[in-house]
């Protein structure tokens, strides 16, 4: 068998349907099996709900205005 009847066999049997057919299904259940081997279920994000805090007291500005006077009479 000579080099060029060889090379003609192998491009006869690549062009073959049943060959490219039989590849294509080959390559697709790999790709699926490869899918379930690496899959990893995403874990769940729980919904952590807001809550309101509560309002800070407002400052009461006469008790700071005294205490710098009271500081005054204390010093004196």
């Amino acid at each position: 068998m000579s080099f060029s009847n060889i090379v003609n066999l192998c491009i006869d049997v690549i062009c073959n349907w049943k060959v490219i057919v039989a590849t294509i299904l080959m390559i697709i259940f790999i790709e699926a099996g490869n899918y379930v081997i690496t899959y990893r279920k995403k874990p769940k994000v729980t919904k952590v709900k807001e809550t309101k805090a509560a309002p800070a007291p407002a400052p009461a500005e006469k008790e700071k205005k005294e205490e710098p006077a009271a500081e005054e009479a204390a010093a004196e």
